[in-house]
């Protein structure tokens, strides 16, 4: 995969989504107590972010975003994102490979 011009490979998420055979992760925050989110990363993966309650604000390619509603959001790959909550909130991750 070619990387995006604005892409640091510092900030390149090291974690495996999902398996060889599933390359598909779904992951469920529910937060109740001060959390920091989730740092500044991008990987090769494409992301759909599911905000089902709360309050958040995501970063994309510097642009803020502030989500307070029930709403899904697609990141391409390669795209370098973080997200802040404000607990209570419920939100829904999930990154896949389109290229098997």
């Amino acid at each position: 995969m070619k990387l995006p011009d604005n892409s640091d490979m510092d900030l390149k998420e090291q974690k495996d989504h999902g398996t060889a055979s599933f390359p598909c992760g779904l992951y469920e925050i529910f937060e109740v107590t001060d959390w920091e989110g989730v740092k500044h990363h991008w990987h090769d993966e494409v992301e759909i972010l599911y905000f089902m309650k709360g309050d958040f604000q995501l970063d994309v390619n510097m642009e803020t975003y502030h989500i307070q509603e029930e709403c899904f959001y697609f990141i391409n790959a390669g795209i370098c994102i973080p997200s802040i909550q404000s607990p209570p909130a419920w939100n829904l991750p999930c990154s896949f490979t389109l290229a098997f």
